[in-house]
C-alpha cells in the first residue's frame, strides 16, 4: 500500500477527529459552503464533486445527508490516469435547498453566487473556523516540514481566494497570495502561522508531528551550523600554522633565526619544533610563559619580517 502524504494524512485526521455529529448545524453548513465554493461544480440542476480524497468524498456525502437528507450518486472516474471519486446531486428542489442554506442563491434571481461567501455563514468565530476547515479539506495542501514550510489554499476564483485570505486574517494570520497556472493561491511559509492553520482546522496530531519535525530540523540545522563553523575555524587554524612555518623557514634561510630579537627567536624555534601545537601552547612553553594575545603579537612581527624579505627577493 502506498504511503499517504502528510497533507492527506492531515485531512484524514481532520475528518476523523472532528466528526460532524459533534458540531452545530450552522458550522456544518459553513463547511459545506467552503467545499461548494472551492471544489464543486454547481448549477441549478446539479452539484458535482470530483476528488481523489476519499475522506473529503465521505465528508461531503455526510454533510448533504445529515442536514438535507440528500443521497449523492457515487461513481469511480478516470481522469488522465487519476482515479477520482465522483459525487453528484440532481434535482432542482434539493439543490435549491442546499444553495439557499449555503448562501449561494442570489435573492430574487435565478443565478448562483460562485464567488462570495454568504455573509451570514461566517458571522461567528466557530463558523469561520468551520469554513477554513472545509476549504483546507477541499482545496488545501500541506508540505511535510522535513522538506519545507509551506501550506496553501488553491482556488480558480480570485474572489473566493480573497475571502479565504480575509478569514485567515481574522485569526491574526498574515497569508500571502500569488497566481499559479491561472489559479489563485493563498499560502503560508512561516512555520508558526502554519501551526496556527493546523490548530484552526482541528488537526492536532498533525500539529504535534509538525512541531516535532520542526524542532528536529532546527536542532539538525544548529548542529550543522556548529560543525561547519568548527570546520571553518579548523581550516583557518591549519592555514595559519602552515603560513607561520613558511615564514619562519624563509627567515631562517634568508637571514638566520639568530638575527631575530630573542623573544621572536624563541617563539619561532618552538613553532618549528612543534608545528602542530596551538598559539596558547606555544605561549605556555615560553620562558616566562606568554598569553595568547602576546604570542599572536609575536607571530605578527615574524610575519611582517618574512613579508619584508619576500619583497626584497
Amino acid at each position: 500500500m502506498d504511503k499517504i502524504s502528510f497533507s492527506a494524512k492531515t485531512k484524514r485526521e481532520i475528518c476523523h477527529g472532528t466528526p460532524l455529529s459533534s458540531i452545530d448545524r450552522h458550522c456544518r453548513i459553513a463547511e459545506l459552503a467552503a467545499v461548494l465554493l472551492t471544489s464543486a461544480e454547481v448549477s441549478a440542476k446539479a452539484i458535482i464533486l470530483e476528488t481523489e480524497n476519499i475522506w473529503l468524498a465521505k465528508r461531503f456525502w455526510q454533510l448533504l445527508s445529515m442536514d438535507f437528507n440528500i443521497r449523492c450518486g457515487i461513481n469511480i472516474l478516470r481522469r488522465s490516469h487519476r482515479k477520482l471519486i465522483g459525487l453528484t446531486v440532481y434535482g432542482g428542489a434539493a439543490i435549491e435547498k442546499v444553495l439557499n442554506a449555503a448562501g449561494m442563491a442570489k435573492p430574487g434571481e435565478t443565478g448562483i453566487n460562485r464567488s462570495r461567501i454568504g455573509p451570514l455563514l461566517v458571522n461567528s468565530f466557530c463558523c469561520r473556523r468551520a469554513f477554513i476547515r472545509g476549504a483546507f479539506l477541499s482545496c488545501g495542501s500541506l508540505t511535510h516540514p522535513k522538506s519545507a514550510y509551506h501550506t496553501e489554499f488553491v482556488t480558480v476564483n480570485k474572489n473566493v481566494g480573497d475571502e479565504i485570505k480575509w478569514l485567515l486574517e481574522e485569526f491574526g494570520l498574515n497569508p500571502k497570495t500569488t497566481v499559479r497556472n491561472d489559479r489563485y493561491v493563498v499560502y503560508f511559509k512561516d512555520s508558526g502561522e502554519i501551526a496556527d492553520v493546523l490548530n484552526i482546522t482541528g488537526a492536532h496530531l498533525a500539529l504535534m508531528e509538525f512541531e516535532n519535525s520542526k524542532i528536529l530540523k532546527e536542532v539538525n540545522n544548529e548542529i550543522n551550523r556548529i560543525a561547519n563553523c568548527e570546520a571553518s575555524n579548523a581550516n583557518k587554524t591549519a592555514e595559519a600554522a602552515v603560513r607561520q612555518t613558511e615564514d619562519i623557514l624563509l627567515i631562517s634561510e634568508k637571514m638566520g633565526l639568530g638575527k631575530l630579537p630573542p623573544h621572536l627567536r624563541e617563539a619561532a624555534e618552538i613553532k618549528l619544533d612543534n608545528p602542530e601545537i596551538s598559539m596558547k601552547d606555544i605561549g605556555l612553553m615560553m620562558e616566562p610563559p606568554v598569553g595568547k594575545s602576546g604570542i599572536n603579537h609575536r607571530f605578527r612581527k615574524i610575519s611582517g619580517i618574512a613579508e619584508g624579505l619576500r619583497g626584497n627577493s
